[in-house]
Protein backbone atom coordinates (compact mmCIF):
# COMPACT_ATOMS: atom_id res chain seq x y z
CA UNK A 1 0.00 0.00 0.00
CA UNK A 2 2.59 2.61 1.09
CA UNK A 3 4.67 1.64 -2.58
CA UNK A 4 1.66 2.42 -4.26
CA UNK A 5 1.61 5.85 -2.48
CA UNK A 6 5.16 6.42 -3.29
CA UNK A 7 5.02 4.99 -7.28
CA UNK A 8 1.57 7.67 -7.69
CA UNK A 9 3.74 10.13 -6.26
CA UNK A 10 6.70 10.33 -8.19
CA UNK A 11 4.21 9.68 -11.47
CA UNK A 12 2.69 12.85 -10.68
CA UNK A 13 6.04 14.29 -9.66
CA UNK A 14 7.19 13.89 -13.64
CA UNK A 15 9.16 10.99 -13.16
CA UNK A 16 9.23 7.91 -15.69
CA UNK A 17 8.15 4.54 -15.42
CA UNK A 18 11.72 3.28 -15.46
CA UNK A 19 13.35 6.24 -13.23
CA UNK A 20 10.08 5.10 -10.55
CA UNK A 21 10.83 1.33 -11.26
CA UNK A 22 14.53 2.01 -10.60
CA UNK A 23 13.69 4.36 -7.52
CA UNK A 24 11.88 2.12 -5.48
CA UNK A 25 13.46 -0.86 -6.87
CA UNK A 26 10.10 -2.49 -8.10
CA UNK A 27 9.57 -3.90 -12.21
CA UNK A 28 9.06 -1.72 -14.72
CA UNK A 29 5.52 -4.19 -15.26
CA UNK A 30 4.62 -3.37 -11.29
CA UNK A 31 4.78 -0.20 -11.85
CA UNK A 32 2.51 0.15 -14.93
CA UNK A 33 0.39 -1.94 -13.08
CA UNK A 34 -0.25 0.25 -10.34
CA UNK A 35 -0.21 3.41 -12.70
CA UNK A 36 -3.29 2.01 -14.51
CA UNK A 37 -5.23 0.37 -11.48
CA UNK A 38 -4.80 4.29 -9.94
CA UNK A 39 -5.85 5.77 -13.58
CA UNK A 40 -9.31 3.31 -13.44
CA UNK A 41 -10.20 4.19 -9.77
CA UNK A 42 -9.30 7.74 -10.86
CA UNK A 43 -12.23 7.54 -13.73
CA UNK A 44 -14.27 5.77 -12.19
CA UNK A 45 -14.63 8.59 -9.13
CA UNK A 46 -14.86 11.15 -11.66
CA UNK A 47 -17.86 9.31 -13.59
CA UNK A 48 -19.30 9.16 -10.25
CA UNK A 49 -19.41 12.75 -9.31
CA UNK A 50 -20.31 13.32 -12.72
CA UNK A 51 -23.14 11.15 -12.47
CA UNK A 52 -24.17 12.57 -8.85
CA UNK A 53 -24.16 15.74 -10.00
CA UNK A 54 -26.88 14.69 -12.39
CA UNK A 55 -29.25 13.07 -10.14
CA UNK A 56 -28.43 15.24 -7.08
CA UNK A 57 -26.76 14.79 -3.74
CA UNK A 58 -29.52 13.39 -1.60
CA UNK A 59 -30.79 10.53 -4.27
CA UNK A 60 -27.61 9.74 -4.85
CA UNK A 61 -26.95 9.27 -1.00
CA UNK A 62 -30.22 7.48 -0.49
CA UNK A 63 -28.97 5.08 -3.43
CA UNK A 64 -26.11 4.78 -2.10
CA UNK A 65 -27.47 3.16 1.70
CA UNK A 66 -29.71 1.21 -0.10
CA UNK A 67 -26.81 -0.19 -1.86
CA UNK A 68 -28.33 0.25 -5.52
CA UNK A 69 -25.68 2.45 -6.85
Amino acid sequence: QERKKQVIILHKRGYTVRQIAEQLHMSTRDVVAILKENEREEKEAREKHKEMKYIGKDTYILLEILNLY
